[in-house]
């Protein structure tokens, strides 16, 4: 046991002969997450702009209205079926908007952004004429982005059908949204609790390559293989020592991610990060033991769990990737890790297999890698023959 514990303090202390891979392994998934929190301060809602001078313009020419309605007075007018309504067309299409909100009541739409890439630049109010719906807007946006254009479509269509099953029943088509878990998380807490799975990937890659290409660079590894401790106290203290940074990594970036998610809500996570923990570890520890070199083994980890964290569904979704790249994702034991913490903190049903599959996992490379050490490194040392044994 003592040696144990002298393995897992020199584990420890050899920290400070590698500080700046640590501090970027600390600072790389806050940064990510600082960046999100940045970019998505808005949660769901999608800024849009409403050019009121230009509707007002044509409306005033056209003698349409003189003031601006009340909102019930609208409602109620649409229900009568009257054909054309003593409206403002953006103040119509403003009462539209405010009522396209999410199942957790979260608009969908944010108007008056100077800075959106959508603007509204006409809007003709729905007409109800012999059971037929009529009506039109112009929507300029201003981005030559494929999925900026298919997503503000996607929204103004969705708030234009909510708006017609609301005030002509029977008359549209209803949708009704299913929430996957059992709260709507914003994004920024989504994304929160994904960047954690990447800060547990990518601090156990460098954190285990670091137990042994700092044994290779200071000439450790000649004292391991003289070391008459066993394979199993010598990587059992070292990835114990990995194990307890990974954790105090993750610590420290659960408290940032409270300041910038403005709550907590890794309540349940803990049973899913000690499997990320378990499968990390002995992943880098085999990065370190076969690449030597800090800078080598730094790229391979950085790569690697950016690799596994984004097809796992780091994202949140893998569905628009090609056919067999998705199949492979399904073997990826990250799936099941991002999946059991995203269900721990916005609630849901978790399956086992998303638990014991990078539990075992690891596992299994431990063992591995308990293998590898044991037959080339830590060799038992032959008696050498000499010429009286001849």
């Amino acid at each position: 046991m003592k040696r144990f514990l002298l393995i897992l303090k020199t584990e420890l202390v050899s920290i400070s002969g590698s500080i700046p891979f640590h501090i970027i392994a600390l600072l790389s998934p806050v940064m990510f997450l600082f960046i999100f929190v940045a970019d998505l301060k808005q949660d769901i809602s999608f800024p849009v702009k409403l050019t009121e001078a230009i509707s007002v313009k044509q409306n005033m020419k056209a003698g349409q209205y003189t003031a601006e309605p009340n909102p019930a007075q609208f409602k109620s007018n649409h229900k009568t079926g009257i054909k054309k309504y003593p409206i403002p067309y953006i103040g119509f299409f403003k009462f539209l908007l405010s009522g396209y909100k999410s199942p957790m009541g979260t608009p969908y739409f944010l108007s008056g952004n100077k800075l959106s890439p959508a603007e509204i630049i006409e809007v003709k109010p729905v007409l109800k004429t012999d059971r037929r719906l009529s009506g039109s807007l112009i929507l300029r946006i201003k981005d030559v982005n494929a999925n900026t254009i298919k997503n503000y479509r996607n929204r103004l269509t969705g708030g234009i059908s909510a708006h017609f099953a609301e005030n002509f029943s029977g008359k549209a088509i209803k949708i009704n949204e299913k929430r996957v878990y059992k709260r709507d998380p914003s994004w920024v807490s989504f994304f929160a609790s994904s960047i954690l799975v990447f800060a547990i990937l990518f601090c156990g890659f460098i954190f285990g390559s670091l137990a042994f290409t700092h044994e290779w660079k200071d000439s450790g590894m000649v004292i391991l293989k003289l070391s008459p401790v066993s394979s199993f106290f010598i990587l059992g203290g070292k990835i114990t020592g990995v194990f307890l940074k990974i954790l105090t990594a993750v610590v420290i970036y659960l408290f940032l991610s409270v300041y910038a998610a403005g709550e907590f809500i890794f309540y349940s996570a803990v049973p899913s990060i000690i499997a990320g923990c378990i499968f990390a570890a002995p992943i880098g520890m085999l990065f370190g033991l076969y690449f030597k070199d800090h800078l080598v083994s730094f790229i391979f980890a950085l790569t690697g769990a950016l690799t596994l964290w984004v097809l796992g569904g780091g994202f949140g979704t893998n569905i628009s990737m090609p056919d067999w790249i998705r199949t492979a994702s399904g073997l990826n034991p990250v799936a099941g890790i991002i999946n059991s913490i995203r269900i721990s903190c916005f609630g849901g049903s978790a399956s086992l297999t998303d638990y014991l599959y990078p539990l075992i996992t690891g596992i299994l490379a431990f063992f591995f890698l308990l293998f590898i050490y044991d037959t080339i490194i830590h060799r038992p040392a032959r008696p050498v023959k000499t010429g009286e044994d001849k």
